[in-house]
């Protein structure tokens, strides 16, 4: 007879969902605020593809981003809202973005989405991707991956020591630059894993009781055997 108890099978299915992932911020470059504003930095523009914008930020471990966004705004008299997101991949925690303006390997994803309101509001796009520990940047823009649009960043709620990045010719020759902003929102959203230890030693030991009571029900049914005496 294959005997389990039922309980192994109760806490197994308890502990596992909860050993996996959960949902949360991975990085946001400035706390909530300035929503209604209608007034900011530009993404996209009127000189070439105008400009990026973005932030830089490091991951001590492997997660799953789900989506990618930020504090915008629209502007319709300008025309189109469509605007690009990407995550792209940096050297150091020191480094710019490679590219001009990105490298085509350092480039881990991207997302074509529009802003949609004419005042301020926390707009998320889905972007799936898989990233290990290591060092990346948010941007945000127009011009590439299909887009054409333009809108803008205002200031969000601060209180937070993100490293912005934007690719522009405001201080000089188009190209990656360090500063410049300081308190825009930008937002990676995703899962990262729990940790599963205390899950694995429960599971572990559930599995050690289930086969002792296995071998204990098993000898409790064998056939006890005569002996005869001469």
């Amino acid at each position: 007879m294959n005997y389990k108890p039922i309980w192994l099978a109760a806490v197994i299915a308890l502990l596992l969902p909860h050993a996996t992932s959960r949902a949360e911020i991975l990085f946001q470059s400035a706390l909530p605020g300035g929503y209604g504003s209608d007034s900011g930095s530009t993404i996209g523009g009127y000189s070439g593809s105008g400009q990026i914008l973005g932030a830089a930020f490091s991951l001590s471990q492997a997660v799953h981003v789900d989506s990618i966004g930020g504090l915008f705004f629209s502007s319709p008299s300008n025309g189109a809202d469509d605007i690009f997101g990407a995550i792209v991949q940096l050297g150091s925690s020191t480094a710019l973005p490679s590219g001009d303006p990105f490298a085509v390997n350092k480039v881990l994803g991207t997302v074509v989405f529009h802003v949609g309101s004419s005042t301020a509001v926390d707009v998320f796009a889905p972007l799936s991707l898989n990233l290990p520990a290591g060092d990346y940047a948010v941007v945000f823009g127009s011009g590439y991956f299909g887009s054409i649009g333009i809108a803008g960043a205002p200031a969000g709620g601060g209180g937070l020591s993100a490293r912005y990045l934007y690719w522009g010719d405001s201080f000089g020759p188009t190209s990656w630059h360090e500063g410049g902003h300081t308190s825009e929102r930008f937002i990676v959203t995703g899962t990262v894993p729990e940790p599963a230890s205390v899950a694995l030693l429960l599971v572990g030991a559930a599995l050690c009781l289930s086969r002792r009571s296995l071998r204990t029900h098993q000898r409790s049914v064998l056939p006890r055997k005569s002996i005869r005496m001469a």
